[in-house]
């Protein structure tokens, strides 16, 4: 079967595939899903990006993006919804870019040692809660419009909501006390409604030669 539209080899609960669904989501940006078990990962998708992790996307024509920021950057530039803040300009507001730097090199870090104490027996949960609290009161400082962190929706956005929503789900009677009501508002605007529903629909897992799981976004 021929087609022009991408597909996305996608874990269900991968925060970091869930940035790439909600960006084609979002961006109405119909795709082909491969659902994967990532303990039996597909010989084409460890041939296309050999790191083995998702989320993948990738043509027929052979182009591939296999790094969440990438593939939500890719929809919000050429798939801008309307009233959406160019990349190039959020890009240049230095604070907010930033905080968002930190997201992925201190607030990530800190969310698995929570979520995984097992896999972390050196880390102390209540220092690792006190600097996650840290981190979303400078994130509330800086969210710009109601429910964005620059003056309109971007790329930002939906890059950050699965990983402080991965909190959220992990610890909901902290997050509940401790994120500041901003940024608790921010999220649950994220996550309410049809398209966030859909992106977080769990797809039988891909299989070569059965027909494709087209997921339609237009």
């Amino acid at each position: 079967m021929k087609h022009n539209m991408p597909t996305l080899y996608s874990f269900v609960r991968c925060p970091y595939a869930m940035r790439a669904r909600l960006a084609l989501a979002f961006c109405g940006i119909d795709y082909v899903h491969r659902e994967v078990d990532l303990k039996d990962k597909p010989k084409h998708m460890l041939s296309i990006s050999p790191k083995g992790t998702v989320p993948i996307l990738f043509w027929e024509d052979g182009r591939v993006l296999e790094e969440s920021v990438d593939i939500v950057q890719w929809a919000t530039s050429f798939y801008k919804p309307d009233n959406w803040a160019d990349n190039m300009s959020v890009q240049e507001e230095g604070p907010l870019m930033d905080i968002f730097a930190t997201l992925g090199t201190h607030f990530i870090p800190h969310v698995t040692r929570v979520k995984y104490p097992d896999r972390f027996p050196d880390a102390e949960t209540t220092e690792e809660k006190a600097l996650l609290k840290r981190f979303l009161i400078e994130w509330d400082k800086n969210i710009q419009g109601d429910f964005s962190m620059a003056s309109k929706p971007s790329f930002i956005d939906l890059v950050a909501v699965p990983s402080i929503r991965q909190l959220l789900v992990c610890e909901p009677e902290w997050f509940a006390q401790n994120a500041p009501k901003h940024t608790q508002a921010w999220l649950a605007h994220w996550t309410s409604g049809d398209k966030f529903a859909d992106v977080m629909l769990k797809r039988p897992i891909w299989e070569s030669g059965r027909e494709p799981l087209i997921v339609h976004n237009t």
